[in-house]
């Protein structure tokens, strides 16, 4: 008697694969749940990095008398890793502190032409912390001359890290292995002239963006170009692109612009104001709302197919603001 208890009280083979068919359903409708998740999460850091960096420009600018930062400062006549940044001008005016960098990562190697080249060159990007780390991007720096440009706004050459090194506070060799390498996975709405452009110092194809490029040179020892622009002078600075998710600078190519975010619908945004906001990538601003309560407009049919060489291709598309002139 006692034996067919026993018997009874034992799973069956089928009653064990509906157990594991109720599991399997159960994983497949928490997964996706999970990924959203982590998603939001992911989007909610990567505003938060937005944030930070915005009150390091409001800090910038408050210091400077209302200039905004420089986008870019390109050495002359030849550049390289020592340009200077955005970000490497935050960090090294100590804007924003406790940044890492890729030489503490990767360490001096002996037999560099120049100190830090082998950390340069490396194409995994330092796993610390960072402020300028979106986290849905990935653990990889660009590399100029490998790499091709992204060739979409889902291109996942859009989540990687632009890296440099900054040598303007530092000067050349020996000093040059003090200064920071920082990999950033944001862009700023600022353009690269050509040098004819900046050198007769008539730069007008950048005079559109608020974000410019200035040159520098060693000898002399000067900075010229731009003109920067005040931020203060810029209408509708809530509106306006400064830092965005993407690749170094637009440089008009709509392609820069990361849809890393729910999925390649959303990328976020830091204006000109302060704040961080994300975008989402809907036809055009017709007034309303899309279903996340964001709005309308930024990267729909008109971005697919044009650049940000004129206001006139952006008409359909006034949110957000790439232009002075829109």
């Amino acid at each position: 008697m006692s034996r067919i208890r026993q018997l009874r009280s034992a799973f069956t083979l089928v009653e064990l694969l509906v157990v594991i068919a109720i599991i399997a359903v159960l994983i497949g409708i928490l997964l996706p749940a999970l990924s959203a998740a982590r998603e939001q999460a992911n989007c909610a850091k990567c505003l938060s990095n937005l944030r930070s960096i915005g009150q390091a420009m409001n800090m910038y600018t408050a210091e400077f008398k209302g200039w905004g930062v420089p986008g870019f400062i390109r050495q002359q006549p030849n550049g390289g890793r020592g340009e200077e940044t955005w970000f490497t001008i935050l960090v090294n005016c100590n804007y924003i502190k406790g940044v890492p960098s890729i030489l503490d990562h990767v360490g001096l190697v002996a037999g560099d032409a120049t100190a830090g080249d082998t950390a340069f060159a490396t194409p995994g990007a330092c796993p610390e912390d960072s402020v300028f780390k979106c986290p849905s991007g990935d653990d990889k720096a660009y590399s100029f001359g490998d790499d091709p440009d992204p060739s979409s706004k889902t291109d996942r050459r859009n989540s990687w890290a632009w890296r440099r090194q900054s040598l303007l506070y530092y000067g050349v060799t020996p000093s040059r292995k003090l200064a920071k390498m920082i990999d950033c996975w944001y862009a700023g709405n600022f353009i690269l002239p050509t040098n004819a452009q900046q050198l007769v110092g008539n730069p007008t194809a950048q005079d559109a963006f608020p974000m410019r490029t200035l040159q520098h040179t060693r000898t002399p020892d000067k900075i010229y170009g731009g003109p920067l622009i005040k931020i203060s002078k810029i209408r509708k600075s809530a509106e306006m692109a400064m830092i965005f998710d993407g690749f170094w600078c637009h440089a008009y190519d709509t392609n820069r612009i990361s849809l890393r975010h729910s999925k390649g619908k959303v990328c976020n945004f830091l204006f000109a104001d302060g704040h961080a906001q994300s975008v989402s990538a809907t036809p055009k601003n017709n007034g309303t709302s899309d279903t996340n309560g964001l709005p309308n407009g930024g990267f729909g049919s008109v971005m697919a197919t044009s650049d940000l060489r004129s206001a006139a291709t952006l008409v359909d598309c006034p949110f957000p603001k790439w232009r002075l002139d829109q």
